[in-house]
């Protein structure tokens, strides 16, 4: 009888494996796809502050080739974001204005929300976004067309 008990518990044990979580690439793949197009600035964070509507309107717009234009009021800023889904929370790389000034971010990107808070330079990010003194912290909702 032990046996069977054994058999049984085997073959429960692989059946869930068999539906596993999609692939990183795929994961990577949605992330890519479903951060493209332009964001709304709603509030900011600054290192640990409470969020605070923007004083000018700024707007995101992510291309799916990696660049990234910032709008603030009249101007643009260039840049380019690389997506790393290795990491919890997720991680993209930031390289920031004409001389591609290089930022750690983590992100969530919930339905039409995305948080995207920059990492200051030589701190470790935290697991959950929130206001936190080495974050600067976008909270942005999708511009609809």
């Amino acid at each position: 009888m032990p046996r069977i008990t054994l058999a049984v518990l085997g073959l429960a044990l692989f059946v869930p494996a068999t539906h596993a979580a999609p692939a990183l690439k795929d994961r990577k793949d949605e992330d890519a796809a479903r951060i493209v197009g332009q964001w709304a600035q709603e509030s900011m964070s600054s290192r640990g502050g409470e969020p605070i509507p923007p004083r000018q309107s700024s707007t995101f717009r992510f291309n799916s080739d990696g660049t990234c234009g910032i709008t603030t009021g009249t101007s643009e800023s260039p840049a380019q974001y690389t997506l790393d889904l290795s990491r919890s929370p997720r991680q993209l790389k930031w390289l920031h204005g004409p001389t591609k000034t290089e930022w750690l971010c983590v992100y969530e990107l919930e339905g039409d929300k995305l948080k995207l808070a920059f990492v200051d330079s030589g701190t470790e990010p935290l697991k959950k976004i929130e206001p936190a003194k080495n974050l600067t912290v976008y909270y942005l909702k999708r511009i609809k067309d």
